[in-house]
């Protein structure tokens, strides 16, 4: 008999997100739906597979051997199974399922067919699955210096830099990032949640003194501290001419260019066509093919000396596929 106990199936109204780590989980995933409250996404909705996607690829592979991809793939029940959990999930459970998860070029089991097999099966949210690749990986999102920013359009990585380390501490560094990571620098410094929650919910376009009238009340040593950072980043939002009635709503105005430029790069990586105005965007995105992306991606990241990965976060395609209208609004 079965380790697992198969309960009454629940209703088919959850998603379910399948992504890399814990840190894609808590410095991104969470952040876009926290920006998005119409997609409504659950806690519980969203799951920590532990490792990358070529990993992900060899339990598939274990569970329904070389020819996977002329069976029906349940990736619900492969990755409870890796959880360990008692109770069984299916994917007749969810109403669509998402997976996002890094190129990973550098990786000792990479070869460009397993990626491209898995691209081509997991294609439809509410069947299979549906996949989205990051490239080089996940903080790609945050490699824009400013507003608007030109220099995304030819933004690469070297093929020796794709260790992460150095990629991750350029982009460390970048204005999407500061304000990506400004909810957890803001819970180091306050430990009071009802605090940072009026933090967070503070008028970006309010003066200095209503900002420190705010975080007068705060029992941390470093008021004063607290106050520059969230001074700066104000500063900083309001000259990328992007600032919200607070910080959910500028964050959402954000990843919302964000989408609309990755768009237009995808567009530029296979078509060599950058500007494209907002009102032509979804033609372009329907016509834009995540396969093709990949085999462009394979081709120029060959040569160990001189390859490089176009800069590119898919993830965000997410909210095109949801909904086109929100991220031209």
């Amino acid at each position: 008999m079965s380790d697992y106990l198969y309960l009454e199936r629940p209703s088919r109204r959850k998603m379910l997100f399948i992504v890399e780590g814990v840190k894609e989980r808590d410095d991104f995933i969470h952040l876009i739906f926290k920006a998005y409250p119409e997609i409504n996404v659950a806690e519980n909705e969203i799951v920590v597979f532990g490792s990358n996607i070529y990993n992900l690829y060899n339990k598939i592979v274990q569970e329904y051997d070389e020819c996977w991809d002329e069976e029906d793939v349940d990736l619900a029940f492969i990755v409870s199974k890796m959880e360990g959990s008692i109770e069984a999930s299916r994917k007749d459970d969810y109403r669509e399922i998402f997976m996002i998860f890094d190129y990973e070029r550098q990786d000792t089991f990479f070869t460009g067919e397993k990626i491209q097999r898995m691209l081509k099966y997991f294609s439809d949210s509410t069947d299979q699955g549906k996949l989205y690749i990051n490239y080089p990986m996940i903080e790609a999102i945050q490699d824009f210096d400013g507003w608007p920013s030109s220099a995304y359009k030819d933004k690469t990585v070297s093929v020796s830099d794709l260790s992460g380390k150095s990629f991750k501490g350029k982009v460390d560094k970048t204005y999407v990032s500061s304000v990506i990571k400004y909810p957890q620098k803001i819970a180091k410094k306050v430990s009071d949640e009802r605090i940072r929650e009026r933090i967070l919910e503070l008028d970006f376009c309010s003066d200095k003194a209503n900002v420190m009238d705010l975080i007068s009340n705060l029992k941390t040593k470093d008021k004063e501290g607290c106050y520059h950072y969230i001074n700066n980043l104000i500063c900083a939002i309001k000259a990328n001419e992007m600032c919200g009635k607070d910080y959910w709503a500028t964050t959402r105005s954000l990843i919302n260019a964000i989408t609309r430029e990755s768009i237009r790069k995808a567009n530029y990586i296979t078509r060599n066509i950058y500007e494209i105005e907002n009102q032509k965007l979804q033609d372009i995105y329907s016509e834009i093919s995540d396969i093709e992306i990949l085999e462009l991606q394979n081709r120029v990241s060959e040569c160990q000396e001189d390859g490089f990965v176009w800069v590119l976060a898919t993830m965000v395609f997410y909210l095109a596929d949801y909904n086109f209208k929100i991220i031209v609004n």
